[in-house]
């Protein structure tokens, strides 16, 4: 299988001090053996018999002997008879490359659980759900939306005037349900004070001024003049229509 790690963690302080009493020519086949576990895969231990492992090294069959002999005696390494000896395989494992498999092998099953978890938390929509936390009676009705006292939808029907929606719904969504309540009960006065829209607030200007506060000034409509004074009102207005002018006598009334 080939191998996609170009290189592999050292340490020397290490291999200094483990190998400090090996020979140079078990040092040399040690580290040999090393290099052809990590080329299989990162593996940690290496199968074979005394002829296979002196071939893969590169030296004769007594060389390999002696030098795995010195490193099981000297405990640098694990090596074991595969099969009771039968077939004349040996294992030999380094504890240092086994311990960053175990690393390795344990970092990966992690992430693999956390993808099952990224994507299991993308499936479930409710927040406590994705907490795995209960869920009780109370908390669903606290999360509720509860109905507004004064919909936007009423205010936008009562009100009358409608001009520039998009912005009245979203000054209308940070007004609170106290003043709701207020809006509610004032909207219907101030419309009927002004029955002729044109003179009526922009609902922008009347929500942004908050002008359910302000006194309400009711529509009064003009007098009638009195019935001796209709016919002289209606003369002095077409003289006034007609540039002519007129002269007002407070002593007689014309």
């Amino acid at each position: 299988m080939p191998n996609n790690y170009p290189y592999e963690r050292w340490y020397w302080n290490d291999w200094f001090a483990g190998t400090a009493i090996l020979s140079i020519q078990t040092k040399g086949v040690w580290h040999e053996l090393l290099g052809r576990m990590f080329l299989d895969d990162r593996n940690y231990f290496i199968i074979g018999t005394e002829q296979e492992l002196a071939r893969l090294v590169g030296c004769d069959v007594e060389q390999i002997r002696a030098a795995i002999d010195e490193l099981s005696k000297r405990n640098i390494a694990d090596v074991t008879f595969c099969y009771n000896n039968v077939t004349g395989l040996l294992r030999i494992e380094c504890r240092r490359l086994k311990k960053d498999c175990i690393e390795r092998k344990r970092a990966a099953e992690g992430m693999r659980k956390h993808r099952e978890a990224a994507r299991s938390y993308d499936d479930v929509t409710d927040t406590r759900a994705r907490n795995q936390y209960p869920v009780t009676n109370n908390q669903c009705k606290e999360n509720t939306p509860k109905e507004s006292v004064f919909p936007f939808e009423e205010f936008w029907e009562v009100y009358g005037k409608k001009v520039e929606r998009m912005k009245c719904e979203r000054i209308y969504a940070r007004i609170s349900e106290a003043d709701r309540q207020i809006i509610r009960d004032r909207l219907p006065a101030y419309v009927a004070s002004t029955p002729d829209v044109t003179y009526r607030k922009n609902p922008q200007t009347y929500l942004n001024g908050r002008c359910w506060n302000d006194e309400i000034i009711e529509h009064r409509s003009r007098p009638r003049p009195p019935e001796q004074w209709q016919g002289r009102t209606q003369s002095m207005e077409e003289k006034d229509i007609n540039g002519e002018g007129f002269f007002w006598d407070d002593n007689s009334g014309r």
